[in-house]
Formats: C-alpha cells, sequence, structure tokens
C-alpha cells in the first residue's frame, strides 16, 4: 500500500466518503495509517490537533496499528480500539475506531477515527 509517492489526498477522500466512517467520525478526528512509514496522515483538522501534528506515535501504538492494517481491522464494520496517541506520562487511552477502506483498484488503507465526544473528553 505505502509506495513511494502514494497520493494521500485520494486516500482522504475515500475515507471521507466512506459512510460507516462518515457517521461515527461526524465532527471528529479522522486519520489513515501508513504502516511503511509508521507514520499518520492527517485526514481533518481535528486528527492535526489531537496529535498535536506529531508524526511519531508510542512504538505499542505503532504496532497495534500494524497489527489493524494487516488484516486486524474490519472492512465492513468498525472496530473500537483504545490507544494511547502520545508518549507522554500522562498520556490517556483514546477510544478509536478502526476499519480498512478500500479503492476501486482492490488496495486497501488503516482509516482511524476518534468520534467529537471522546475529542471534548479530552
Amino acid at each position: 500500500m505505502s509506495e513511494a509517492g502514494e497520493d494521500w489526498a485520494k486516500w482522504s477522500v475515500a475515507a471521507a466518503e466512506d459512510a460507516t466512517l462518515a457517521s461515527f467520525a461526524a465532527g471528529g478526528a479522522l486519520l489513515l495509517w501508513d504502516p511503511a512509514a509508521e507514520k499518520p496522515h492527517f485526514v481533518n483538522a481535528a486528527a492535526e490537533a489531537l496529535l498535536g501534528g506529531q508524526a511519531s506515535l508510542p512504538a505499542p501504538t505503532r504496532q497495534r496499528l500494524n497489527l489493524l492494517a494487516g488484516g486486524l481491522a474490519s472492512a465492513n464494520g468498525i472496530r473500537l480500539e483504545r490507544l494511547r496517541l502520545t508518549a507522554s506520562f500522562a498520556a490517556v487511552p483514546v477510544t478509536c475506531g478502526s476499519k480498512l477502506v478500500s479503492r476501486a483498484d482492490g488496495r486497501s488503507v488503516l482509516a482511524i477515527a476518534v468520534q467529537a465526544s471522546e475529542l471534548r473528553r479530552l
């Protein structure tokens, strides 16, 4: 999935247009996970604000996201996970929804969504 020159804008559109993700993440944060680079790509401003623009996540979180991207997440529904998205000592687990989003060419990418109610809790 993550080859040089990957068009993350097209993936962002596919994720934003996914009906299941759209209803789950309405008003919340949406990002895409690049398992090859082990970094997130921000779909919206809420996701960037959630992570403070950082591209590096804690190692256990990266490992879990790689497993989800490798097929543990569903392509048909939302899988809920509690993830620590920052490496600080006071980092609290955040409830995230994950889903594999496919494009017409058959490739898929992991989308991670955080509901608006969860963002307000933080």
